[in-house]
């Protein structure tokens, strides 16, 4: 039987998107997006905050990067990952898990909405009132 990941993460940007690009040529988006949750602790309710490391890539890391800023509600939906490589310093084996996204959408943008989809060719398209972009496949 196969497993089902999927994570929806709806939160706030924790800084500006910065586009970058593989040894490949590939672009990709590292986000940071924050969640808050209500904890109860000595009859007295106070928030949390839990940060979320996101991936996208090409089309969808360039279209994030061009309409998102800190502080924009984000809709992330993916799955998660976990990457793994060695420190050069300690020679230990380090780890990040990542929502890697499918479908990203900024509704509550400052600047003026856009939505866009992305097809089977990575063409982009309108469709509704909410930013919207969403990728069929990850480059690997």
């Amino acid at each position: 039987m196969r497993g089902i990941n999927t994570v929806t993460i709806l939160g706030h940007l924790g800084h500006d998107p910065e586009l970058r690009h593989t040894a490949k040529g590939h672009q990709v988006l590292e986000l940071g997006i924050a969640t808050n949750r209500s904890i109860k602790r000595d009859n007295e309710w106070s928030e949390e905050t839990d940060w979320h490391r996101v991936k996208l890539w090409n089309q969808q890391a360039e279209f994030v990067a061009t309409h998102a800023r800190k502080g924009d509600v984000v809709v992330v939906q993916g799955s998660l990952r976990t990457e793994s490589w060695t420190d050069s310093a300690t020679q230990l084996t380090r780890y990040k898990t990542y929502v890697y996204a499918r479908r990203v959408q900024l509704p509550g943008s400052r600047r003026a909405p856009v939505s866009t989809t992305a097809s089977a060719d990575g063409a982009a398209g309108q469709t509704g009132p909410a930013r919207l972009y969403e990728e069929d496949a990850i480059p690997f």
